[in-house]
């Protein structure tokens, strides 16, 4: 029974490594790109539909990050025109062409806006921004990996800490080590 027991600790001790390791490069994704791919992979593909249109001012439906682009939009559109949800949800966004301009000098980074205009099936034309995409498809990023990181919290939970309370609190024979030695100062007498 002891050697099961431990055994049993050893394996959750090694499934609480795992998932410390793996929350980690969860929220170090910046640093490593391929987790950036499993967590928040619409964001990676939109940003490279977002940097096409940056430097090719153009991205058509067969392009990486269309779809992740007409996603946005849609959005866009819906909240722009709350009567005509269900329409929106039958247009066809033909494509997306930029138009620069400028850049700006933030605190030393050079940021390009570039307007983007987006050509819908029922023939209107729209436009917003590159750097209104951009921070959508951050929003979706940070919420990704706030999920993510939940999942893992949750998970490690479950796995690792409620399974060694049972261990320690089920244990039920008394270890000789449990039982009461003289402390430093036994010797006084109560008074």
């Amino acid at each position: 029974m002891v050697k099961a027991r431990n055994l049993l600790r050893a394996i959750i001790f090694i499934l609480g490594v795992f998932l410390q390791f793996t929350s980690f490069y969860v929220s170090q994704v910046e640093q490593a790109q391929w987790v950036l791919k499993i967590v928040s992979p619409k964001y990676v593909q939109g940003m490279k539909g977002v940097g096409r249109l940056i430097d090719s001012n153009s991205v058509d439906p067969y392009h990486e990050g269309f779809q992740e682009i007409s996603e946005i939009v849609k959005t866009l559109l819906k909240v722009n025109n709350p009567n005509k949800v269900e329409i929106v949800d039958w247009i066809f966004i033909e494509k997306f062409e930029a138009e620069p301009m400028g850049e700006s000098n933030f605190y030393g980074i050079i940021i390009k806006n570039t307007k983007v205009h987006y050509f819908l099936s029922d023939g209107q034309v729209g436009a917003t921004t590159t750097y209104y995409l951009k921070g959508e498809f951050e929003k979706i990023r940070q919420r990704n990996i706030f999920h993510w990181a939940l999942g893992f919290l949750i998970v490690g939970v479950i796995v690792v800490q409620i399974p060694l309370f049972f261990i320690q609190s089920g244990s039920g024979a008394k270890d000789s080590r449990d039982e009461k030695k003289p402390g430093l100062l036994s010797h006084i007498p109560p008074m």
